[in-house]
């Protein structure tokens, strides 16, 4: 309540009853507003004199209020991630909030992609084509979706699209260190299993970042390490008794992330970035009817190096030159080579019968030209991508028993025998030409033309042009 009159204004808050009292008023004419959230405020004018008077206020409840905001000004071209407002963007603090179990944020953010034909996501990161991003969460600056709903520069729609910027440094040293510990003496007992079978599963994340060179050179690193001891129960019908044991297998992942940004000019800037991934599991693929015999161990190794140069000719002009090298290998081998024996609702044994691996160096460049004038926005721009690679498979070269039963296993009748036999090394040639028109909102064309022969593969695609109107 606020009382207005010949002195300054004096500010009373009720009772529970709507009562007040003031003191020292003098006689005269008062202005008294009544005011209270939720509802609209009332204004009543009172004279004080010898005499008593009353007043009696009704408030009504408030309505809806609106505001709009017409500001007047020329079209810039706003290379921001906030530039596109219809995109669904997730920062640093909500990832926190997100239940991503084991840091992996692709399988979190399926929920809120939508790709045509039921197929999988395409992944971009920092504005190149990836078919993965087994990111650190802690590396991740910001993931939109929904960006751009009807560009040429990328093979499918803003819903069918996860595209990722890592983080970089600034002026300030940030950094951050995180330690995971997780052991089965704090885990139920699998059913399966005849005890409690151990696991853990340790690790750590560290990362640091700021100024090589204030206001012209900063860095970010990001190292991550885990260690897993994981048990899978066995459960089998042997001929000589029920097997009941478990099977070790330890797993271990290595993330390394280091960036470099460097602002040359005030109109260009320069980036770098290095990632390292290491992978190892042992004795895999055990459990259930599957024989420790059955292990199989797998190694994947992935490394990239990226370059990315950013240069604004204009407030309407903006060329962005993103060129990355890397090499992806991945290994799966069988703890030994006898040959597979399936038992079927029994048990299985001898070899996994797996002998595979593949090399796949990658070259990949884009370079996109954005021009903004007045409602529209213009982007010309051309990408290549050359990955020549080698594929090795001799899965089942030494053959796979099957029975029907273990009856016929102990009389030694199977009941079929495969084997496979020739050359591991596999060719094939692949030519893929697609258009993409749209007719919403504006026009794009997307041209795109893949080939491949003699274990490698090429591909190359023109943005030819990408015209988008705002309204």
């Amino acid at each position: 309540m606020e009382i207005t009159g010949l002195a300054a204004a004096i500010h009373l808050n009720t009772d529970t009853n709507g009562k007040f009292a003031s003191k020292g008023l003098a006689a005269g004419r008062y202005l008294v507003t009544v005011s209270r959230d939720g509802f609209e405020p009332q204004q009543k004018t009172v004279a004080l004199s010898d005499s008593d008077s009353s007043l009696r206020f009704i408030l009504r409840i408030a309505g809806p209020t609106f505001s709009v905001t017409v500001e007047s000004k020329s079209t810039a071209l706003d290379s921001a991630s906030e530039a596109r407002q219809d995109a669904f963007v997730l920062d640093q603090k909500t990832f926190a909030d997100l239940p991503v179990k084991d840091g992996d944020i692709l399988t979190a953010l399926s929920s809120f992609v939508n790709p045509a034909g039921g197929a999988a996501a395409t992944i971009i990161v920092d504005g190149i084509e990836r078919t993965d991003a087994d990111l650190p969460l802690s590396s991740i600056q910001q993931v939109r979706i929904n960006n751009n709903a009807y560009s040429a520069e990328f093979p499918k729609p803003g819903k069918g699209r996860i595209e990722i910027d890592t983080r970089g440094g600034d002026d300030a040293f940030h950094g951050g260190f995180l330690v995971r510990d997780r052991n089965s003496l704090f885990d139920a007992r699998n059913p399966m299993a005849a005890e409690k079978l151990p696991f853990s599963r340790k690790g750590y994340e560290a990362n640091v970042s700021g100024p090589v060179l204030r206001k012209k050179l900063w860095f970010f690193v990001d190292a991550n390490d885990e260690r897993q001891q994981q048990s899978q129960p066995v459960v089998a019908y042997l001929p000589a008794g029920i097997l009941q044991t478990d099977a070790l297998s330890p797993v271990t992942r290595d993330r390394f992330l280091g960036r470099l940004d460097w602002q040359q000019t005030k109109s260009n800037r320069v980036g770098l970035k290095y990632e390292l991934h290491l992978d190892r599991t042992e004795n895999g693929g055990v459990g259930g009817f599957s024989l420790p015999d059955l292990a199989t161990n797998l190694y994947h190794h992935d490394y990239r190096v990226e370059i990315s140069d950013q240069y604004v000719f204009s407030p309407a002009l903006l060329n962005n030159f993103r060129v990355a090298l890397g090499t992806n290998y991945t290994q799966l081998t069988s703890a030994n080579n006898q040959p597979l024996t399936l038992v079927q609702g029994a048990f299985s044994n001898g070899g996994a019968q797996v002998n595979e691996w593949r090399r796949e160096p990658r070259a990949d460049t884009l370079d996109t030209l954005s021009y903004s004038r007045g409602p529209s926005t213009w982007k010309f721009g051309i990408s290549v991508n050359f990955h020549p690679f080698r594929t090795y498979s001799a899965d089942n070269f030494g053959g796979t028993y099957t029975f029907s039963s273990l009856a016929a296993y102990e009389a030694q009748q199977p009941t079929l025998f495969t084997i496979s036999v020739g050359n591991p090394l596999l060719t094939f040639q692949q030519t893929i030409t697609r258009g993409s028109p749209n007719m919403s909102g504006g026009s794009e064309m997307s041209v795109c033309s893949r080939g491949s022969g003699m274990n490698f593969n090429r591909a190359y695609r023109a943005m030819a042009i990408s015209h988008r109107v705002w309204h």
